[in-house]
Order: C-alpha cells, then sequence, then structure tokens
C-alpha cells in the first residue's frame, strides 16, 4: 500500500504563517523563477536547488531522489490542522447556540494565470464563499519516484505537486477558495442569558444548538437568506414548540418566529413577530410566546 507521511509545523509561534513552498523547495530540488514574456505573460521556470544551509549545516536538496525513498509514496502538508479549522468545521455544522461570530481572512491562490501573487480574502462564517471542506487547506507532493504511487486525487479538496515530463507542476482542485495562511477571529457576546449554561432560560424551555433545530426539521429553506438570518434556537422540554430569533438584514430589525407541532407530528409556522427594534426583545418576546403555548397544551391534557 502507499506510505504518506504527514507534517504541520509548529516549531515557531509564526510557523502556521509558513505555506508549503519551503517543504517543495525541499523535497523536489526545485524553485519557481519567474518572468514576463514579451507579451506580458507569466512564465514560470524551475530553478535547481543543491543544498540547503542554515547555521552553518548543509543538507542536500531533493529528497525525493535520495536512496530510500522510493518507498515513500507521497508526503502531506497542512498548516491548517487547528484549533480554528475545528471551531470553523464545527461553527457551519451548526454546533453553537448562535452568542458567538467567526470571521475568516488570508492569503489564498489567484487564478489568473498571469499572476504572480496571490488573492486576499475575508469572510463572515454566517455568509462564506463555499462550505469549507475537511481537505481545504492540504498539499499533497507526490514522489515521482515512487515505488507504489499515491493515486493522483486520493485526498479529496487537496491541492497536489507533482513531477510531468521533468517539469514541477500543480494541480489545484476547482473550488472557491484555496487558502494558503488564515486568521481566525471568534467573538462571543456576552448577555444577560448564559445560552452556553444547563439553566433554562424559562421554565420549560431551553436554548438548543443550530444542528439540534435542524433535528426537528422545521418547515423552512435555509438559516441564512439573502433578506435574514437565524441567530439563536429555543425548544420546549417536550419538543412541542420550538423557536429561532431572527435578524432582517435589509431593515437591521429583528423577528422570531414559533413552530408548533401539529397533529401529523410535523412542526407548522405558529406565530411570528416582526419589527422588534433589538435582538433582548425578540428573545423575550418569543420565550414568552413559547411559555404561552407550552402552558396551553399542558392545560388540554
Amino acid at each position: 500500500m502507499p506510505f504518506v507521511i504527514a507534517i504541520e509545523a509548529f516549531h515557531d509561534s509564526q510557523a502556521l504563517f509558513f505555506t508549503d513552498a519551503i517543504l517543495l523547495h525541499y523535497l523536489y530540488g526545485l524553485r519557481s523563477s519567474v518572468r514576463r514574456g514579451e507579451s506580458g505573460e507569466l512564465i514560470i521556470d524551475d530553478v535547481k536547488i543543491d543544498e540547503h544551509r542554515y547555521r552553518g549545516k548543509a543538507i542536500p536538496s531533493n529528497f525525493f531522489s535520495q536512496p530510500g525513498t522510493e518507498h515513500l509514496s507521497a508526503v502531506l502538508f497542512t498548516n491548517s490542522g487547528t484549533y480554528p479549522k475545528f471551531g470553523r468545521m464545527g461553527y457551519q455544522a451548526g454546533y453553537h447556540r448562535g452568542n458567538i461570530k467567526i470571521f475568516r481572512r488570508g492569503t489564498c491562490f489567484n487564478p489568473d494565470p498571469n499572476s504572480a501573487t496571490p488573492d486576499q480574502f475575508a469572510y463572515d462564517l454566517d455568509f462564506p464563499p463555499c462550505e469549507e471542506s475537511w481537505g481545504q487547506g492540504l498539499v499533497v507532493f507526490h514522489n515521482p519516484n515512487a515505488v507504489r504511487p499515491l493515486p493522483r486525487h486520493f485526498f479529496k479538496n487537496a491541492a497536489a505537486h507533482f513531477i510531468e515530463d521533468g517539469r514541477l507542476c500543480p494541480d489545484v482542485p476547482q473550488s472557491a477558495l484555496i487558502p494558503f495562511a488564515s486568521i481566525t477571529i471568534t467573538a462571543f457576546a456576552e448577555d444577560d442569558l448564559d445560552l452556553d449554561s444547563d439553566k433554562p432560560c424559562r421554565e420549560g424551555l431551553r436554548s438548543i444548538r443550530l444542528d439540534e433545530f435542524e433535528s426537528f426539521h422545521p418547515p423552512r429553506r435555509s438559516r441564512t437568506l439573502l433578506t435574514s438570518q437565524e441567530k439563536e434556537w429555543f425548544a420546549s422540554d417536550s419538543g412541542e414548540a420550538v423557536g429561532t430569533v431572527v435578524q432582517d438584514l435589509v431593515d437591521s430589525d429583528w423577528f422570531y418566529v414559533l413552530f408548533k407541532r401539529g397533529r401529523d407530528g410535523r412542526l407548522e409556522n405558529e406565530d411570528m413577530g416582526f419589527n422588534i427594534s433589538d435582538r433582548m426583545t425578540a428573545r423575550r418576546q418569543l420565550l414568552d410566546r413559547m411559555v404561552a403555548e407550552v402552558n396551553d397544551s399542558n392545560s388540554h391534557v
């Protein structure tokens, strides 16, 4: 079977800002030199590297050409196997209660074939340019001399480097974002309701995460639309009533939506409150309505 070594740099506080370029130089003994043609087109030449020197020590370059390395199929690199990566993936999967905001910014692959510089990107995780995958940020260096080569696209969504006809070639996935390095900023919004505690927000009600809210299958298309975005989610202990607090992105005010379980067991739209000035007021109004619904249901038992 193919044998792959996975590497991530943690030797320095700034190590995660390093891209795969230096590792590429060592593994293949090549670096790219760019120049412009007569028409202004970008031309990339491969320049051979014989050795690497640091503080008086020298080691030979082109690791893949050294004896014994033919048993290594590839080297897998990432600078995003980190806590922020898990935080972003968890957030987009719904493992949050609406009381945090996550922003990401960094540099990424520029698809312009005549550009020698990366693009800049920045986005709010509530409005991402694409859904982040586990493979986003992975780079695979294929050993051209491997006895057991790794299939070219074995790691889904990963970028790859390989040698073809003696030239160093990249293989970039067709994705909306190929990051080189990024910073993730997570902001926690404290307020008068501790959403992360086990205390009930009202008798018979509790704050829930987005993923749990989704498990109730409420009758709506998406948490995020062009005109609105859900921010908090609540449910009765029995699951008969669930609700969400929503921000109107057009008017910058708030509203809530209350769902109640119908006779067929499915949730139905029960009530909505519009044109509410702030989030706290929208939350209190929703919780008051949910308490009323729970009490009404109990009175008919």
